[in-house]
C-alpha cells in the first residue's frame, strides 16, 4: 500500500502542496489567507520574508537573516534544481532587480511571436478556414497570455478579437498581424520602485459595443509611490458578465468587479506588511471613474430606476464605506 503520493497521480500536485505547506508552517511561515500559494514571515519588527510558490517553483525575498534561518532549510528539505537571483526568468517572465527597482517584461516571449503570412487577394471579410481558424485562436491564446501578464496596453484590442472567434474573417487575422507587430516594434516592462502609499482603480465600460451586443468592461489597479509616481499591478478587459441594459449598469458592473479585485489586492498586501488580513486601516484603496450617473447613484440615497443594479451598487455602497 503507498503511504505517499506518486508523480502522475490525480493527487499528486494536492500532496505536494501539502507537503509544502507543512514544511514552510514548521519553519515559521504564515499561509496568506487571500492567496493560499503566498507565505510570508514576521518579527517584531514587521514583515522578514515572502515566498510564492508555485507547483515546485518558489519565489522569494526577504532580510539575509530570512535566508540564512528560512531559506537554508528549505534548501537542506528540497532538492532545488536550479537557483538565480537579480535578473531571472519565473514561470516564462523576466525579472530583474536592481537599485531598489524591480523590473518585470516579457522580451524573449515577444521575440518568438511570429505574423500570419495572409494571401493579399482574400478579401477582408471572407470567413476562415478551418487552419486558419487554428491559427488565429493560437495566436490569439499568445497575445492574451501577454496582454494579461505585461501588457495591459493591448487587453482591450485583443479582448475584442477573441470575443469574436466563432465568426473571425481575414480582417481579424489582419488585427492579429498588426498587435504583433505592434508588441514586437514598441516594447513594454512594468517597474516597481520606492514604497507604495495607496492603490488606485480606474474602471471604465462601453454598452453594446460587442459584435454580438455584449458590452465590455475593464480595470487597472495601479500602487501609487510617495515619489507620486504609479505602477500598474494588474488589469482586465472583458465582456461584461451579464446583459446589461444600460451604460449605468455596464459601468456599475466593471466597478464592482474592480472594488473587488482591489480590495483583494490590499488585504494582501496588509497581511504582508502589518500582518493582520484585512483590506481596513492599512493601505487605502481610491476608486476612479468618469460616468457622472454611477458616481451619483453611489453617493445617493435615491435607488436607480434598474432593479438588476441597486444589489451591485448597494455593495459597491458597503466596500467603499469600509475603505473610508
Amino acid at each position: 500500500m503507498a503511504k505517499s503520493g506518486f508523480y502522475g497521480l490525480a493527487d499528486s500536485s494536492l500532496k505536494w502542496y501539502e507537503k509544502v505547506k507543512k514544511t514552510l508552517s514548521e519553519y515559521g511561515g504564515t499561509e496568506s489567507k487571500v492567496d493560499p500559494a503566498v507565505f510570508y514571515w514576521h518579527d517584531s519588527n514587521g514583515l522578514t520574508g515572502v515566498l510564492a510558490v508555485h507547483v515546485d517553483d518558489f519565489l522569494w525575498a526577504g532580510t539575509n537573516l530570512f535566508e540564512t534561518e528560512v531559506i537554508s532549510k528549505i534548501r537542506e528539505e528540497f532538492s532545488v534544481g536550479k537557483e538565480a537571483s537579480e535578473s531571472f526568468k519565473y514561470l516564462g517572465l523576466g525579472l530583474s532587480h536592481a537599485d531598489d527597482n524591480i523590473k518585470l517584461s516579457q522580451t524573449d516571449y515577444v521575440e518568438v511571436l511570429n505574423t500570419v503570412s495572409i494571401d493579399r487577394k482574400r478579401a477582408k471579410d471572407s470567413q476562415l478556414s478551418s487552419v486558419e481558424q487554428t491559427v488565429l485562436r493560437s495566436k490569439v491564446g499568445q497575445l492574451l497570455w501577454l496582454a494579461k501578464q505585461t501588457r495591459p496596453d493591448i487587453a482591450f484590442d485583443i479582448a475584442m478579437i477573441a470575443s469574436k472567434l466563432k465568426t473571425s474573417t481575414i480582417e481579424d487575422l489582419k488585427r492579429v498581424n498588426k498587435l504583433l507587430r505592434k508588441v514586437r516594434n514598441d516594447p513594454v516592462s512594468l517597474h516597481f520602485k520606492g514604497e507604495h502609499v495607496e492603490l488606485l482603480l480606474y474602471t471604465n465600460a462601453s454598452f453594446g459595443n460587442l459584435s454580438d451586443g455584449g458590452s465590455q468592461g475593464g480595470f487597472v489597479i495601479m500602487v501609487l509611490g510617495e515619489n507620486g509616481k504609479i505602477n500598474p499591478v494588474t488589469w482586465q478587459s472583458k465582456k461584461i458578465r451579464r446583459v446589461v441594459r444600460s451604460t449605468l449598469a455596464s459601468e456599475t458592473l466593471a466597478l464592482a468587479d474592480g472594488i473587488d479585485c482591489a480590495t483583494s489586492l490590499a488585504t494582501l498586501y496588509n497581511e504582508q506588511i502589518f500582518n493582520k488580513c484585512t483590506s481596513e486601516g492599512g493601505i487605502p484603496v481610491r476608486c476612479v471613474i468618469d460616468n457622472k450617473d454611477l458616481f451619483e447613484a453611489v453617493h445617493s440615497k435615491k435607488n436607480v430606476s434598474e432593479k438588476t443594479m441597486r444589489l451591485e451598487i448597494s455593495c459597491i455602497k458597503e466596500m467603499i464605506q469600509k475603505e473610508s
